[in-house]
């Protein structure tokens, strides 16, 4: 049985801005592994007490998984991984070694850019 068969979607409940590209992240993933899930909406501004008092923090989007509150698209896509690995978020080859940053933080981190090559002198 499909792990979306055996979790009511009250035991998922996305707390999120409608239009977000990180609120969008979080969704993706749910929908990706096809967790049926409830969405609580919020307009930016007046939401900021109300997160609060849920997750100690005014930033979504915030996941409720099973009671157990999770801020932050990166957080939420790595527990969404852990909890229900069937039809994996990352590629095989990108998925978290036994130590280091999580595939969600290595591809939200800014690489530096290679050195410029040195100029000729030509004229």
């Amino acid at each position: 049985m499909s792990a979306a068969r055996r979790l009511p979607a009250a035991d998922l409940v996305l707390h999120m801005f409608p239009a977000s590209h990180f609120n969008e992240k979080a969704r993706w993933g749910l929908d990706w592994k096809g967790l049926p899930h409830a969405r609580v909406a919020y307009l930016p501004g007046p939401h900021g007490p109300q997160l609060r008092r849920l997750s100690g923090q005014a930033q979504t989007p915030v996941l409720v998984m099973r009671g157990r509150v999770i801020p932050g698209s990166a957080r939420i896509l790595d527990e969404l991984e852990r909890a229900f690995p069937q039809r994996p978020l990352y590629p095989e080859e990108t998925r978290r070694p036994a130590s280091g940053p999580s595939p969600s933080r290595r591809a939200s981190t800014p690489r530096s850019a290679p050195p410029p090559a040195p100029r000729s002198s030509r004229c």
